[in-house]
Protein backbone atom coordinates (compact mmCIF):
# COMPACT_ATOMS: atom_id res chain seq x y z
CA UNK A 1 0.00 0.00 0.00
CA UNK A 2 1.35 3.39 -1.05
CA UNK A 3 -0.11 6.49 0.57
CA UNK A 4 -0.15 10.16 -0.39
CA UNK A 5 -1.79 13.22 1.14
CA UNK A 6 -5.29 12.32 -0.13
CA UNK A 7 -5.19 8.75 -1.47
CA UNK A 8 -3.58 5.38 -1.18
CA UNK A 9 -2.73 2.94 -3.96
CA UNK A 10 -3.83 -0.59 -3.12
CA UNK A 11 -3.75 -3.87 -5.04
CA UNK A 12 -6.80 -4.36 -7.26
CA UNK A 13 -9.27 -6.86 -5.83
CA UNK A 14 -12.18 -8.39 -7.75
CA UNK A 15 -14.46 -8.52 -4.69
CA UNK A 16 -13.77 -4.94 -3.65
CA UNK A 17 -13.28 -3.10 -6.96
CA UNK A 18 -14.93 -4.95 -9.87
CA UNK A 19 -18.43 -3.45 -9.50
CA UNK A 20 -17.04 0.08 -9.55
CA UNK A 21 -14.85 -0.52 -12.60
CA UNK A 22 -17.81 -1.90 -14.54
CA UNK A 23 -19.97 1.09 -13.57
CA UNK A 24 -17.28 3.62 -14.52
CA UNK A 25 -16.44 2.00 -17.86
CA UNK A 26 -20.09 1.83 -18.83
CA UNK A 27 -21.54 4.99 -17.36
CA UNK A 28 -19.16 7.69 -16.17
CA UNK A 29 -17.45 8.37 -19.50
CA UNK A 30 -14.13 6.91 -18.35
CA UNK A 31 -13.92 4.58 -21.35
CA UNK A 32 -14.33 7.53 -23.72
CA UNK A 33 -10.90 8.80 -22.66
CA UNK A 34 -8.99 5.52 -22.51
CA UNK A 35 -6.63 4.41 -25.24
CA UNK A 36 -7.63 0.78 -25.14
CA UNK A 37 -9.29 -0.65 -28.19
CA UNK A 38 -11.44 -3.05 -26.21
CA UNK A 39 -12.59 -2.35 -22.68
CA UNK A 40 -14.26 -4.94 -20.47
CA UNK A 41 -17.92 -3.96 -20.21
CA UNK A 42 -19.68 -6.76 -18.33
CA UNK A 43 -19.01 -7.82 -14.77
CA UNK A 44 -17.66 -11.20 -15.92
CA UNK A 45 -15.34 -9.60 -18.52
CA UNK A 46 -14.02 -7.18 -15.91
CA UNK A 47 -13.53 -9.98 -13.37
CA UNK A 48 -11.46 -11.99 -15.88
CA UNK A 49 -9.50 -8.86 -16.87
CA UNK A 50 -8.73 -7.97 -13.22
CA UNK A 51 -7.70 -11.54 -12.38
CA UNK A 52 -5.26 -11.61 -15.30
CA UNK A 53 -3.56 -8.41 -14.13
CA UNK A 54 -1.99 -10.15 -11.14
CA UNK A 55 -0.02 -12.58 -13.30
CA UNK A 56 1.51 -10.05 -15.69
CA UNK A 57 5.11 -9.49 -14.65
CA UNK A 58 5.58 -6.21 -16.50
CA UNK A 59 2.62 -4.38 -14.96
CA UNK A 60 1.90 -2.69 -11.64
CA UNK A 61 -1.81 -1.83 -11.36
CA UNK A 62 -3.47 -0.26 -8.36
CA UNK A 63 -6.91 0.80 -7.24
CA UNK A 64 -6.98 4.38 -5.99
CA UNK A 65 -8.75 4.71 -2.64
CA UNK A 66 -9.29 7.82 -0.55
CA UNK A 67 -7.69 7.74 2.89
CA UNK A 68 -11.10 6.77 4.31
CA UNK A 69 -11.22 3.74 1.98
CA UNK A 70 -13.53 4.86 -0.85
CA UNK A 71 -12.52 3.43 -4.24
CA UNK A 72 -12.23 6.36 -6.68
CA UNK A 73 -10.04 5.22 -9.56
CA UNK A 74 -7.09 3.36 -10.97
CA UNK A 75 -3.37 3.99 -11.47
CA UNK A 76 -0.93 1.82 -13.35
CA UNK A 77 2.49 1.23 -14.78
CA UNK A 78 2.27 -0.96 -17.88
CA UNK A 79 4.68 -2.41 -20.40
CA UNK A 80 7.46 -2.16 -17.84
CA UNK A 81 10.74 -2.65 -19.69
CA UNK A 82 13.12 -3.90 -17.01
CA UNK A 83 16.18 -3.70 -19.28
CA UNK A 84 15.65 -0.06 -20.33
CA UNK A 85 13.91 0.85 -17.02
CA UNK A 86 10.86 2.48 -18.62
CA UNK A 87 7.07 2.06 -18.40
CA UNK A 88 3.80 3.45 -19.70
CA UNK A 89 1.64 5.11 -17.04
CA UNK A 90 -2.13 5.19 -16.81
CA UNK A 91 -4.58 6.88 -14.45
CA UNK A 92 -8.25 7.71 -14.09
CA UNK A 93 -10.69 8.92 -11.48
CA UNK A 94 -13.98 7.09 -11.98
CA UNK A 95 -16.89 8.90 -10.33
CA UNK A 96 -17.59 12.28 -11.92
CA UNK A 97 -18.27 13.76 -8.47
CA UNK A 98 -14.74 12.83 -7.30
CA UNK A 99 -12.90 14.53 -10.18
CA UNK A 100 -11.21 17.86 -9.55
CA UNK A 101 -10.54 17.13 -5.87
CA UNK A 102 -6.81 16.44 -6.24
CA UNK A 103 -7.08 12.64 -6.04
CA UNK A 104 -5.63 12.17 -9.53
CA UNK A 105 -2.70 14.51 -8.89
CA UNK A 106 -1.91 12.80 -5.59
CA UNK A 107 -2.19 9.35 -7.22
CA UNK A 108 0.13 10.41 -10.07
CA UNK A 109 2.71 11.60 -7.53
CA UNK A 110 2.50 8.39 -5.48
CA UNK A 111 2.66 6.24 -8.62
CA UNK A 112 5.76 8.15 -9.79
CA UNK A 113 7.44 7.70 -6.41
CA UNK A 114 6.75 3.95 -6.64
CA UNK A 115 8.08 3.82 -10.21
CA UNK A 116 11.33 5.63 -9.49
CA UNK A 117 12.11 4.64 -5.90
CA UNK A 118 10.80 1.07 -5.74
CA UNK A 119 10.95 -0.24 -9.30
CA UNK A 120 14.09 1.73 -10.16
CA UNK A 121 12.70 3.09 -13.41
CA UNK A 122 14.40 6.02 -15.12
CA UNK A 123 11.56 7.19 -17.40
CA UNK A 124 7.76 6.96 -17.47
CA UNK A 125 5.73 7.66 -20.60
CA UNK A 126 2.05 8.43 -20.92
CA UNK A 127 -0.12 8.35 -24.02
CA UNK A 128 -3.37 10.34 -23.78
CA UNK A 129 -6.00 11.59 -26.16
CA UNK A 130 -4.79 15.00 -27.34
CA UNK A 131 -8.08 16.66 -26.38
CA UNK A 132 -7.91 15.38 -22.78
CA UNK A 133 -6.59 18.68 -21.45
CA UNK A 134 -7.34 17.75 -17.82
CA UNK A 135 -4.98 14.77 -17.69
CA UNK A 136 -2.32 16.52 -19.77
CA UNK A 137 -2.36 19.45 -17.32
CA UNK A 138 -2.22 17.08 -14.35
CA UNK A 139 0.78 15.22 -15.77
CA UNK A 140 2.62 18.45 -16.59
CA UNK A 141 2.19 19.59 -12.95
CA UNK A 142 4.38 16.71 -11.77
CA UNK A 143 7.02 17.18 -14.47
CA UNK A 144 5.83 15.28 -17.55
CA UNK A 145 6.79 16.97 -20.82
CA UNK A 146 5.12 16.60 -24.20
CA UNK A 147 7.44 14.71 -26.50
CA UNK A 148 5.35 13.54 -29.43
CA UNK A 149 2.08 12.92 -31.17
CA UNK A 150 0.45 9.97 -32.91
CA UNK A 151 -1.87 11.62 -35.44
CA UNK A 152 -5.31 10.07 -35.98
CA UNK A 153 -4.17 7.09 -33.89
CA UNK A 154 -7.37 5.77 -32.34
CA UNK A 155 -11.09 5.71 -33.11
CA UNK A 156 -13.05 7.34 -30.28
CA UNK A 157 -16.40 9.08 -30.12
CA UNK A 158 -17.02 8.79 -33.86
CA UNK A 159 -13.70 9.95 -35.25
CA UNK A 160 -9.99 9.22 -35.32
CA UNK A 161 -8.24 11.05 -32.49
CA UNK A 162 -4.66 12.23 -32.06
CA UNK A 163 -2.71 10.86 -29.12
CA UNK A 164 -0.22 13.03 -27.22
CA UNK A 165 2.88 11.35 -25.81
CA UNK A 166 4.35 12.72 -22.59
CA UNK A 167 7.48 11.65 -20.71
CA UNK A 168 8.66 11.99 -17.12
CA UNK A 169 12.30 11.34 -16.30
CA UNK A 170 13.41 10.63 -12.77
CA UNK A 171 15.45 13.86 -12.86
CA UNK A 172 12.50 15.99 -13.99
CA UNK A 173 10.30 14.40 -11.33
CA UNK A 174 12.87 15.14 -8.62
CA UNK A 175 13.25 18.75 -9.80
CA UNK A 176 9.50 19.46 -9.44
CA UNK A 177 9.61 18.87 -5.69
CA UNK A 178 7.08 16.02 -6.03
CA UNK A 179 9.70 13.49 -4.94
CA UNK A 180 9.15 14.56 -1.34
Amino acid sequence: MWEGAKIRLVPMCVEKHCDNYVEWMNGDGVGDWMIMSELPTTWHEMKVWLEKRGSIKNEARFAIETLDGRHVGSASLQQIDWFNRTAISGLFIGPTAERGKGYGLDAAMVRSKYAFEVLGLRMIYSEVLADNVAIISLLEKIGYKKCGCKPAFIWKRGEFKDVTILALSKEDWESTGCAG
